[in-house]
């Protein structure tokens, strides 16, 4: 029986955690786990794992039978809760189907507890007699452990392709994005073209209708100015022709005076004549 039992020992890559373990104080380890345990007050399906770790873990510690066999599933335990938290480092994001596997690894480590504390209750001839079935059940816990192990590391594997996939899809969203936001920005290029082209349009339409409004204006004025001037000559000719009518008026007056002066003349000297004819009638 002693010799069916190094048969059944556990693989050396279970063996070599507690290989590492054995270079390491067992207090800090522990210690680590009890300061992890209260960090996880606010999660209870993590806190539940690393309190079942803890009691795993001490469990191991008081086992005399298969001590190694039983330190090393503990050491293997300590592995798949250290894959657990790496591949939950959201502990307030945890999927369901994350917590279904961690409910199911908190059952396993309540088995193996109890497995390693029924070793420790066998003393004497019964440690020996049950020693090939307690090293064959510590084989099958740390196949046990590696499926669990598996679960997490395809559950962070499965999350981080979705996440991936959510990534590629942001990308993809994004590259939609910015192929819309270089055809608007095209489609604005266009419009701004259009607009500048309609803006030089309205411009040489304005800048033409002004030039002609111009040539009209300076026609109108050509037109006003020759007409002023035509009625200006008129008006000179007519004042030319006043003025010669003035100049013969004036003549006409001064023939006038000069008359009126003779008239007077002639007057004075029909009175003298008159009173000439009157002496000389008063003379006879």
């Amino acid at each position: 029986m002693l010799k069916k039992s190094r048969l059944l020992r556990l693989p050396d890559r279970w063996k070599k955690p507690l290989k590492c373990a054995a270079a390491t104080s067992a207090d800090v380890a522990k210690t680590t786990l009890v300061t992890l345990e209260r960090s996880a007050d606010a999660f209870p399906p993590l806190k539940s794992a690393v309190g079942g770790v803890l009691a795993v873990w001490g469990a191991a510690e008081r086992v005399k039978s298969s001590k190694k066999n039983a330190q090393a599933v503990a050491a293997r335990c300590r592995e798949v809760l250290d894959v657990l938290l790496e591949v939950v480092p959201d502990h307030s994001n945890i999927p369901p189907e994350m917590l279904i596997s961690i409910d199911k690894f908190t059952i396993l480590l309540k088995d193996i507890q109890e497995a390693i504390e029924s070793l420790q209750k066998r003393r004497g001839i019964d440690s020996l007699l049950h020693l090939n079935r307690s090293e064959g059940q510590l084989l099958g816990f740390g196949q046990r452990l590696d499926n669990a192990c598996r679960c997490f590391t395809m559950s962070g594997t499965l999350r981080t392709e979705v996440k991936l996939s959510e990534m590629q899809r942001g990308v993809s969203d994004m590259s939609t994005k910015l192929e819309i936001i270089d055809r608007t920005e095209s489609k604005l290029s266009d419009v701004q073209c259009e607009v500048a082209n309609a803006k030089l349009e309205v411009i040489d339409r304005t800048v033409t209708k002004l030039s002609e409004i111009q040539c009209d204006v300076a026609n109108a004025k050509l037109e006003v100015i020759d007409h002023s001037e035509l009625k200006l000559s008129a008006i000179q000719r007519e004042l030319a022709t006043t003025t010669v009518k003035l100049e013969g008026i004036a003549r006409t007056e001064s023939r006038l005076v000069e008359i009126q002066r003779e008239m007077l003349k002639l007057d004075r000297g029909q009175r003298h004549l008159k009173s000439l004819l009157t002496i000389s009638i008063g003379l006879f």
